[in-house]
């Protein structure tokens, strides 16, 4: 996959992402969450909105109160979007970016995401997945192997190793 540039975007777009650059400096993650994914819809192989994306996500929820009563619907929506992966792989990565907005580090839905990202064509959004599970786990080895053989993929040799 050629991933885009803030160079490539459409100017509709790039004034998307620059309101999600301000809006990220002045800590309102919720509207630059918004932007992101509008502009990720559009163009899902500009890698860098969607890191950025991924950190606002993870900032937010580090920052937010945690409730009392927290249940989490997203192993639901993660069997949804497992579905949606064997119809259509970029349908299925919107469907996980929405359960990854609410929690940034969920197991299932960064290797769902991986996998989808895989067979939609777009490796570095798999890679994204799984150092982003890294970030929480470093040291989980199943996710280390499925990350060098991305690597590999990629002819990315001294990352692999």
């Amino acid at each position: 996959m050629p991933v885009k540039t803030e160079k490539d975007l459409s100017d509709q777009l790039r004034g998307y992402w620059l309101k999600a650059v301000a809006a990220v400096e002045l800590r309102n993650f919720g509207y630059a969450i918004s932007l992101l994914q509008q502009l990720l819809r559009q163009e899902p192989e500009f890698l860098t909105g969607r890191q950025m994306l991924r950190r606002a996500e993870a900032t937010k929820n580090n920052t937010e109160k945690k409730r009392f009563f927290n249940i989490s619907t997203a192993s639901i929506s993660v069997i949804k979007a497992q579905r949606e992966m064997k119809k259509d792989p970029k349908g299925a990565i919107e469907m996980i970016e929405k359960i990854l907005e609410e929690e940034p580090y969920h197991q299932q839905a960064n290797l769902l995401l991986k996998e989808a990202a895989v067979a939609a064509g777009y490796p570095e959004i798999g890679i994204l997945a799984l150092q982003t599970l890294l970030e929480k786990k470093p040291k989980d080895l199943k996710v280390l192997h499925q990350l060098g053989r991305l690597y590999h993929q990629l002819e990315e040799s001294e990352k692999e190793v």
